[in-house]
């Protein structure tokens, strides 16, 4: 396996239980949930494609094809996190709000109601962008650095 696939794929995992411990530390509680879930800090996304770029970006220079490309996905995925992904969580929570409204109004319909709730957390604030970025930069540099082309 290309070790910048490695240094993507522990960028998304350390990012993901990273989730898990910060919960603990501003809540009390363990939510385990947090290792399979979108949103949150830090971005997953941002770290898995920083980590990506910056992998191919100390093996094969900022000439390559390789940078390049991953490069301009991870500025597209960033991007996704905090604008698109954002606001179609902004709009899921009036929508929560609007199907509240609806089942106090029809109090019969509740359970209904409950079944169209969306999920709120789907992209990112610019700091959990920002917190994964690094990660991921930290994550690519150290196994970029490590002198493997594969992982055994």
């Amino acid at each position: 396996m290309h070790v910048a696939l490695v240094a993507a794929l522990l960028a998304v995992t350390l990012a993901q239980t990273l989730k898990v411990f910060l919960y603990r530390v501003q809540f009390g509680s363990w939510d385990l949930s947090l290792v399979f879930s979108a949103g949150e800090m830090p971005s997953a996304h941002s770290a898995g494609v920083s980590a990506l770029a910056t992998t191919f970006l100390v093996l094969d220079g900022p000439a390559s094809a390789s940078f390049a490309i991953s490069a301009v996905l991870a500025v597209i995925v960033m991007y996704d996190a905090a604008g698109v992904r954002r606001q179609a969580g902004e709009h899921a929570m009036i929508l929560n709000r609007l199907l509240e409204r609806l089942a106090q109004c029809f109090p019969e319909e509740e359970d209904r109601m409950d079944f169209l709730r969306l999920k709120e957390r789907l992209g990112h604030r610019p700091v959990e962008v920002a917190a994964g970025l690094v990660l991921g930069v930290l994550v690519g540099f150290l196994l970029g650095s490590s002198g493997l082309r594969a992982w055994p």
